[in-house]
């Protein structure tokens, strides 16, 4: 059994590096990953290089600057059934 094995991790901000880093080690430890970001296409990419038709461990949701950590939570509550992690990494633009 992975370490992380049926935990639901929340990762905002999701195009950036260290998120889709961060996906790839979650979902290596057996956590299924709701990514979250502002910007449609830039999430998409980053969900095809993560390999998003390879399995149903992995989801996405656009934000918005009204969306807010809850809303995010509630999206993975009724993809994944629960939230075990959030992790919000803010944005050095």
């Amino acid at each position: 059994m992975k370490r992380l094995e049926n935990q639901v991790a929340v990762i905002t901000n999701g195009t950036q590096s260290a998120a889709t880093t961060l996906a790839e080690i979650l979902r290596n430890e057996g956590a299924k990953v709701l990514l979250v970001d502002e910007d449609k296409e830039a999430l998409q990419a980053a969900m095809h290089r993560l390999g998003v038709g390879s399995g149903d461990d992995l989801g996405y949701s656009v934000g918005s600057s009204e969306s807010g950590p809850s809303a995010y939570a509630q999206q993975a509550i009724e993809r994944f059934g629960k939230v075990d992690l959030f992790i919000a990494l803010s944005s050095l633009s």
